[in-house]
C-alpha cells in the first residue's frame, strides 16, 4: 500500500480487536489539517 506523502510512515500503527482492524496514520508535523464532515447513517 502506498501512503500519501503527508503521512508520517514511521508512526503508522495497526490494531486488531474483536474483529475490527483500526489503522492510525498520523500526519507529518507542519501538515495543514484537513477538515471534512462524514455522514453517519442511522
Amino acid at each position: 500500500m502506498t501512503l500519501p506523502s503527508s503521512v508520517d510512515d514511521a508512526a503508522v500503527t495497526a490494531k486488531f480487536d474483536k474483529g475490527v482492524l483500526t489503522i492510525t496514520m498520523p500526519k507529518k508535523p507542519g501538515t495543514a489539517p484537513a477538515e471534512r464532515k462524514i455522514a453517519i447513517e442511522k
